[in-house]
């Protein structure tokens, strides 16, 4: 699936790449933290409502002066209007779930919805996957309303984790991603567009690739043209395309067939692929137990996932 004199350049992106803006450096989370990943699943009338990035280290993707200057580091904003929101995302960076392993662990860049106008994390996936072994590096990337910077920002995403594999314990070809709603139409471009540079290089990070070794999509968005009922033109179907696992429902009225027409698709081209589409469970899936299935499949495409709850 998939030491040389750096430049000033290089160095000065290096050095803005990681950073921790008041995030704490332990390597797993506390049992404190752990409570508060279970207390923001649910509905949030009834729970209480948790930043779950907060206090955990976090890595930069571009340099200071690329996304206007000190300003604008780390700037976001986060709104709680029913469920945790990140807005105008200034500054695109990674926020690290690791797992504790005795060998390199696989490896997921979480890539959430909120239709490329907002961010909403869905802290029950990073739960799920750090239970099966697999560190979560979370995405928040560019919003709202430029699809473009999005997909250079996960193409970024991608190099500088496989780069600081050796740092965060991880396995980089096992490193996938997952996405779920606008998310998940971006890691489906990623997939598919890999091979072809969104961004000038920067720096040593960018000699890296960023094909996914895996992709997981929840009711992925924008896959098709309704009118023809043809999967969207950004989505080729050429080339190599990662293994592909898709969960949908058909109550989801918007983009349930979606993911059907893109399976399909991907199918007939050769690509690897396994689809969950429930009758019902909405565009949050709600009720649609998916997880195991999709360890299943994980396993089967020779993740080394390993369970440890």
């Amino acid at each position: 699936m998939m030491k040389q004199q750096l430049s000033i350049l290089t160095l000065v992106a290096l050095f803005c790449a990681v950073t921790y803006a008041g995030e704490k450096e332990n390597s797993a989370p506390t049992i404190e933290e752990e409570k508060a990943l279970k207390k923001s699943s649910g509905k949030a009338k009834n729970k209480q409502l948790i930043d779950v990035s907060e206090g955990r280290p976090v890595v930069r993707l571009w340099p200071i002066e690329q996304v206007g200057g000190e300003a604008n580091r780390l700037k976001h904003d986060t709104s709680k209007d029913g469920k945790v929101r990140y807005k105008n995302v200034k500054d695109p960076h990674l926020v690290v779930f690791p797992v504790e392993s005795s060998k390199p662990a696989p490896a997921v860049v979480c890539c959430p919805g909120g239709g490329y106008k907002w961010l909403t994390f869905k802290p029950e996936l990073i739960k799920w996957l750090n239970d099966c072994g697999v560190t979560v590096f979370m995405l928040k990337y560019t919003v709202p309303d430029d699809r473009e910077a999005a997909l250079r920002d996960v193409q970024r995403a991608m190099r500088l984790v496989r780069q600081s594999a050796k740092q965060w314990n991880i396995d980089p070809e096992q490193l996938g991603v997952l996405g779920t709603s606008a998310g998940g139409h971006l890691v489906l471009r990623l997939s598919q567009h890999y091979n072809q540079r969104a961004y000038p290089e920067i720096d040593e990070a960018d000699k890296l690739s960023c094909e996914p070794a895996f992709v997981i999509t929840g009711s992925a968005a924008y896959l098709w043209d309704r009118k023809t009922k043809k999967v969207a033109g950004e989505f080729p179907m050429r080339g190599k395309i990662a293994p592909t696992f898709m969960v949908c429902a058909l109550d989801d009225k918007s983009h349930g067939l979606g993911s059907v027409v893109y399976e399909k698709a991907l199918r007939a081209a050769g690509g690897t692929t396994e689809i969950i589409v429930s009758e019902t469970g909405g565009h949050g899936l709600a009720k649609v137990d998916w997880f195991p299935v999709c360890e299943k499949w994980l396993k089967a495409q020779g993740i080394k996932i390993n369970n440890v709850k």
